[in-house]
């Protein structure tokens, strides 16, 4: 996130640094404001959530503004740890262990957080408490929660102690999600329609600009049973329509998470087959919603797409009988930077062509790795990266 010359640069501020059982040194709040700057605008975190939606005390908004200054503090204490390690190499593993954890009072992490993120003092202390491991919600027949979605644990002290590691990897606007289904479940419920309308809705303003005819919810019945197909997208010059399921998934190294996300894509192709077995016996009832004549439609051919956030299929499902698409990939086809067709899309998603290729974007390689006194030959499970995949370049 900081390149090595801004590293370097925060290190040469850094002033007072002593070397106690926890690190400590004094930083002017300008250098603070900077890392923030830097952050905000460097950060590969997507924020695709309306920042106005409240999940109880405090919105998605301020949720960023806060989390944007614990990122700024983490980022130096973290300069700060390498700089005093590379000074005092003798130290033993325990010492700098030691260093690596910032420990605080809870007033004081609330504190200091309000006055550098500019939320009020009972905001932050309200995202603060979401963001700290409850012990009490693990157990038996308890949500528990993964503990790498709460940065913040309270020690048998009282002090609370903050891991940097998970700020670095964190994806805070689902981790935040899932923590606050749990703690205000009520919240999330009457969140997760919105959820899927505003997005609905932004790619709808985004695709018609590009001139697709786009028709969000479209409800039917199919089997006796009420569904809806969640987004039509038309291509009147192409003669060609996509059937859309949307599934907000995101990506996670949680293998709970994956598996969950494997049976929401399979959930969704089966979902989507339906949508599309009822729009081909129904084109009538789309024409009346379009505005396009019936016999216009009948010359149309229509694929379908599940569409997600930014999921994909995990290893251990079988090339799904119908595409997934992550929403990324859809705005690179059809919008900047290549404009093309949406048969385009659909055939780059079914084909698999856009995918990084072995001995350009990558090689298959066999390490040997050692733990515990034994060695492990990992025969091809293994890669190195070669050239970067370039959504500009590798996407045809």
């Amino acid at each position: 996130m900081l390149t090595p010359s801004t590293r370097q640069r925060i290190w040469g501020k850094i002033r007072k640094l002593k070397l106690k059982r926890q690190l400590q040194y004094s930083i002017r709040p300008q250098i603070v404001d900077e890392v923030e700057r830097v952050i905000a605008h460097r950060s590969l975190l997507d924020w695709h959530m309306d920042p106005s939606w409240d999940l109880g005390g405090y919105t998605l908004a301020d949720l960023k503004k806060f989390w944007i200054s614990l990122q700024a503090i983490q980022a130096i204490h973290s300069v700060a740890l390498e700089g005093a390690k590379l000074q005092n190499s003798g130290q033993n593993p325990e010492t700098t262990l030691s260093w690596r954890m910032m420990r605080k009072t809870h007033r004081e992490w609330v504190t200091r957080l309000f006055r550098r993120c500019g939320l009020s003092f009972s905001t932050t202390e309200k995202i603060l408490l979401d963001l700290t491991y409850d012990e009490k919600m693990y157990g038996p027949g308890k949500p528990n929660p993964h503990v790498m979605f709460t940065p913040f644990f309270t020690f048998d002290n009282g002090l609370v102690g903050l891991s940097s590691k998970i700020v670095q990897i964190s994806n805070i606007e689902r981790n935040i999600w899932a923590n606050v289904h749990r703690r205000r479940q009520n919240i999330i419920d009457k969140l997760k329609d919105e959820k899927e309308k505003f997005w609905t809705q932004q790619i709808t303003e985004e695709l018609n600009n590009r001139g697709f005819l786009c028709i969000p919810r479209i409800p039917f019945t199919f089997d006796g049973v009420p569904r809806n197909l969640d987004l039509l997208i038309l291509s009147p010059g192409e003669q060609f329509g996509l059937v859309c399921e949307l599934k907000w998934i995101t990506g996670s190294d949680d293998v709970k998470a994956v598996v969950s996300m494997d049976k929401e894509i399979t959930k969704g192709v089966q979902q989507v087959r339906i949508s599309q077995r009822w729009l081909r016996s129904n084109l009538l009832a789309i024409s009346v919603i379009t505005g396009i004549p019936d016999g216009d439609l009948k010359d149309y051919t229509f694929e379908s797409i599940v569409l997600t956030k930014e999921g994909q299929p995990s290893g251990f499902v079988e090339k799904p009988t119908v595409p997934v698409v992550t929403e990324s990939l859809m705005k690179w086809v059809l919008l900047k930077p290549h404009q093309l067709g949406l048969k385009r899309l659909w055939h780059l998603a079914n084909s698999l062509e856009y995918l990084p290729k072995e001995g350009v974007h990558f090689r298959n390689v066999s390490p040997t790795v050692e733990w515990g006194g034994l060695k492990f030959q990992l025969e091809n499970l293994a890669f190195e990266g070669l050239e970067r995949w370039r959504p500009s370049k590798d996407i045809n």
